[in-house]
């Protein structure tokens, strides 16, 4: 008998993989596998999975105990997707159900017909039935709140600064607060779900977190900030172009980003971490900095110019990557972004005057 040769080309590298109980046909799930999970699935004959959202293999029940263990394994006229039929260990849905296949159509809608054979609150170690979602304390917390409230959830506050806001009816959804620059860590760390901050300061960070969608808003509604590269105002006439940096020292909260801009432009500065008001550190610290701005009055107020735009943003609402993993997450996490992205178009525009660069 010749060996078949299996097509992982067809979709890039994945075979889709049918998952059906041995003893009943029950379909148990859907699956994908690329080559690697296929070899690890014959090897120990356990089923083994590629996850497209994770971005690695994992077995079914490594956490749980819910093993997969092969009894046939059959292979479609393409070669390219397989029917694997399995004893099921405990259920094969992180909800807790036996097949993933547990809601049938009943006439517009889909209800509920399978019935739950374990408890994931037992099952799963870091199983949590709440979606953790800090939010930026701030220049952007006031906005943030109006947000909430145009999505339809209704914040109870505990004061007019409250930092421990809870959400009337959403007991499944827990609001922490915390400063935007410590946000990205705590995403990416999974100390929480969800979390909205500006993209500046993730692409700043190199956090690896899912960006979920970019809601166009800042301190003063719809409208981006700028970190804008600024010099004081006796010294303005020395910068005619971006080359008159070479050699400078470029004080900034904004480190990373402000190298990678400088070093894209082939212009070599010295970066230096800003703590504390950003505004003050030139001409005694610094050469000039980098700083965010809206409409440069905090700048012309320190005697500041702001000559080039290094970057702009907006706030985005990110998640912790395996968060959107576990599929009761994923869908609580999913209705959330519809909600806020909704509730973000009615958000009044920015009226502040932006500044005009002299240079671009």
């Amino acid at each position: 008998m010749a060996q078949e040769k299996l097509n992982f080309e067809k979709m890039g590298g994945l075979i889709p993989v049918i998952i059906q109980d041995y003893q009943n046909q029950e379909v148990l799930m859907l699956g994908f596998m690329n080559e690697k999970a296929w070899q690890l699935t014959c090897k120990t004959g356990k089923v083994h999975y590629w996850s497209r959202k994770k971005k690695k293999i994992w077995m079914k029940g490594e956490e749980s105990g819910h093993f997969q263990f092969v009894k046939e394994i059959y292979l479609d006229n393409d070669n390219d997707s397989f029917l694997i039929k399995v004893k099921q260990i405990g259920g094969a849905v992180e909800d807790g159900y036996r097949s993933c296949f547990y809601k049938i159509k009943h006439g517009n809608k889909f209800i509920v017909v399978g019935n739950k054979v374990f408890d994931p609150k037992k099952v799963y170690k870091n199983y949590s039935d709440k979606i953790i979602f800090v939010i930026p304390s701030g220049s952007l917390y006031s906005t943030t709140i109006m947000l909430f409230g145009l999505s339809g959830y209704q914040l109870e506050l505990r004061g007019e600064r409250s930092f421990k806001p809870t959400i009337r009816g959403h007991k499944d959804i827990k609001i922490v607060v915390a400063r935007a620059q410590e946000i990205p860590h705590m995403i990416e760390s999974g100390q929480v779900d969800i979390g909205l901050t500006g993209i500046d300061l993730v692409d700043d960070t190199g956090v690896s977190i899912t960006d979920l969608a970019d809601l166009k808003y800042n301190e003063n509604g719809i409208g981006s900030i700028s970190w804008v590269l600024s010099v004081p105002k006796e010294k303005q006439k020395k910068y005619k172009n971006l080359k008159d940096f070479s050699g400078k020292r470029i004080a900034t909260e904004l480190v990373n980003t402000t190298k990678e801009y400088f070093l894209k432009n082939n212009i070599n500065v010295s970066v230096q971490p800003s703590v504390g008001t950003t505004e003050s550190k030139a001409p005694f610290f610094a050469d000039a900095i980098v700083d965010l701005c809206e409409t440069g009055k905090s700048l012309k107020d320190n005697g500041l110019v702001p000559l080039f735009n290094v970057k702009s943003s907006t706030t985005h609402l990110f998640a912790h990557n395996h968060s959107m993993a576990y599929g009761w997450k994923r869908r609580k996490i999913e209705e959330i972004v519809e909600k806020l992205k909704n509730g973000a178009k009615k958000l009044p525009k920015n009226q502040k005057h932006f500044l005009k660069l002299p240079n671009k």
